[in-house]
């Protein structure tokens, strides 16, 4: 099981012009620009009622022809942006449930 990824309850701000994505976390202080790539992850996170992980994020933001799952280097793209996100504590890590 992998490291799903949740944005913190009400301490983000955001305003989005076209391709590009200012977010201000009240919990910090902080403004960053987003990229495109990390703009879409994050608002689909924020759409998101539970926590996800690169894969499923893929699955959704990245879906393949005719019902194909994502590549596996677009998952290793989306996991890297979302560590990205995670340092900037724009997102938290939820670690795997114990089975």
């Amino acid at each position: 099981m992998h490291t799903r990824y949740a944005v913190p309850a009400g301490t983000l701000h955001w305003r989005r012009w076209d391709e590009e994505m200012a977010v201000y976390d009240t919990a910090s202080g902080n403004t960053h620009l987003l990229s495109p790539a990390a703009a879409e992850v994050l608002l689909a996170l924020l759409d998101s009622p539970e926590p996800q992980d690169a894969a499923a994020l893929a699955r959704q933001l990245l879906p393949g022809e005719d019902g194909a799952p994502p590549l596996d280097d677009d998952v290793r793209a989306l996991r890297a942006v979302l560590q990205g996100l995670a340092k900037l504590d724009l997102v938290n890590e939820v670690p795997p449930s114990a089975p």
